[in-house]
């Protein structure tokens, strides 16, 4: 393996938007197999990496989990919670550019269906992680079919087929400084569900008008707003705790 640090060229077009190039050494570009006649390559972005290749890779199962176990470390970080609903369907993902071009769609399956096993084992072991499940209806989430479950489970894999969850069953992986005990609590605080709205009894017409608006606009706009009313009345509660203080009558010696 050979290693040469290279710099990224960066240049603007007219419209102001950024371009980036990278120049390989022609001695690579030659071993490649590539020419002025053959130039087109393979490019696979898979998370913090870049490969290229003038064919298509054939990467496997466990070049797979290796990504998709980084960037859940990566997202647990940032984000603070990862789902299994996030792990399928980055799997598909990954199933697309990544399994060999020409499996059949049963042995894609069957590598997929693996990677989810191992990947849900290393994910429930990882130190940094709390985790809980919500067992679910039919939520329209896909993965393969219960009897390709089956069939694999029969087979020389490294875990039981019996510690798979359930098609039904989410398990929402977070991370400790979140400190959830209940599901409704974790769904509410990242924004699956949306906390109840309390009606508020107005009589005057202004006001009605005022709450009828705000529960038509999106929480985004909503939010913005009720920041901005209270900024308001931080400055009106100030400037009167002010005009009080200017006011005041002065105590005479």
């Amino acid at each position: 393996m050979e290693l040469k640090k290279l710099n990224v060229s960066f240049a603007k077009t007219k419209g102001e938007s950024v371009t980036s190039r990278l120049i390989l050494p022609i001695t690579w570009i030659r071993e490649l197999g590539l020419s002025q006649e053959e130039r087109e390559v393979c490019v696979y972005k898979s998370f913090d990496k870049i490969y290229i290749s003038k064919d298509p890779i054939k990467f496997y199962k466990e070049s797979i989990i290796d990504e998709v176990f980084a960037e859940f470390k990566a997202l647990l970080k940032s984000k603070k919670w990862v789902s299994t609903i996030w792990l399928k369907d980055k799997l598909n993902s990954y199933a697309n550019v990544m399994l060999i071009d020409n499996a059949l769609d049963k042995e894609k399956e069957e590598q997929l269906l693996t990677a989810y096993i191992i990947l849900l084992d290393k994910f429930k072991e990882y130190e940094d992680k709390k985790f809980i499940e919500e067992k679910a209806e039919s939520n329209g989430v896909e993965f393969v079919e219960q009897s390709l479950f089956e069939e694999v489970s029969q087979r020389d894999y490294s875990l039981p087929f019996e510690e798979v969850e359930e098609e039904n069953t989410i398990i929402y992986f977070y991370s400790p400084e979140l400190d959830f005990k209940k599901l409704d609590d974790f769904k509410l605080y990242v924004g699956l569900t949306k906390p109840e709205l309390v009606k508020i009894k107005v009589k005057d017409k202004t006001s009605k008008q005022i709450l009828s608006i705000l529960e038509d606009m999106d929480d985004e706009e909503r939010d913005k707003i009720l920041s901005s009313m209270k900024r308001i009345k931080k400055k009106r509660e100030k400037k009167a705790e002010q005009g009080t203080g200017s006011t005041a009558p002065v105590k005479q010696k």
